[in-house]
């Protein structure tokens, strides 16, 4: 089974591997820009909620 799939991958072109590489960073780099987007998101999130916090005292 992984001999066949190593045998497998191994026969793939030099075309078809920068193919499949390229949406492989393509995908990472969209999730990674996400997870930035989310985390940024996250900190407005606290700033506002402890300035709303800190005007209710």
């Amino acid at each position: 089974m992984i001999r066949r799939l190593l045998r497998n991958l191994l026969q793939i072109d030099a075309h078809t591997a920068v193919g499949i590489f390229s949406i492989i960073c393509a995908i990472v780099g969209v999730l990674a820009s996400l997870q930035q987007g989310d985390e940024a998101s996250n900190q407005q999130w606290a700033k506002d909620s402890g300035t709303k916090y800190a005007a209710k005292e």
